[in-house]
């Protein structure tokens, strides 16, 4: 399989670190829930998004942390609030690729696996 200059520039340690850092932190389901309601709302602040998951604002707070300290979203202060933005501009396309891939490797009228599907 060919695979583009995309994926070789991948084999340059700092991208894949920096690729490894971000899936990391990507890799938490309240962290994905996070980031895909701030795609959907624009931004929210931390009130909406404890009310949003039924998280405490302390545990989202630490879940936001992350998420600010890889570069993934940011932060505006209004008054007594601050909201939280997306800013990464790879965080919605890989988000929608990864639902494609998965919903067409798991639909019953499909035969591909996941591998397949990519």
């Amino acid at each position: 399989m060919k695979h583009s200059g995309i994926i070789k520039s991948l084999e340059a340690s700092d991208e894949a670190s920096r690729a490894a850092a971000v899936f990391a932190t990507m890799g938490n389901d309240h962290r994905i829930q996070v980031l895909s309601a701030l795609l959907r709302h624009g931004e929210l602040n931390v009130n909406d998004l404890a009310n949003m998951f039924g998280l405490s604002q302390s545990a989202l707070s630490q879940h936001l942390k992350r998420l600010r300290d890889c570069g993934l979203v940011s932060t505006r202060r209004d008054r007594q609030n601050i909201y939280y933005r997306v800013i990464a501009p790879f965080v919605e396309p890989l988000l929608t690729a990864y639902i494609r891939v998965e919903r067409a490797a798991t639909s019953p009228w499909s035969k591909r696996s996941v591998v397949g599907a990519v």
